[in-house]
């Protein structure tokens, strides 16, 4: 029987990550604790660091964006249901 590989959630792939950045335990005790090989735990450590700062990134401009694009995208359609309307 072939062994299927573990999956982590984004859940436990943090908890593991924070683990390793704190400190308080050694990569051997953190791979021991989870079950997780050593070399995992520095990947998702190293990707938690890298994108540590997305998540205080202002993502308002990009709500706005999106909203003005939609509005737009409506207009467009709303002049061209009544182009149809009133050219037939």
């Amino acid at each position: 029987m072939i062994k299927q590989p573990r999956t982590f959630s984004p859940k436990d792939k943090a908890i593991v990550a924070l683990n390793a950045i704190k400190g308080d335990k050694t990569i051997a005790q953190i791979s021991s604790d989870f079950q997780v090989h050593p070399a995992q735990i520095g990947l998702w450590k190293n990707q938690a660091i890298k994108n540590f700062a997305e998540l205080f990134k202002d993502n308002r401009k990009k709500e706005k964006q999106k909203e003005f694009e939609h509005q737009t995208e409506l207009d467009n359609l709303y002049k061209i249901r009544l182009s149809v309307v009133y050219s037939g």
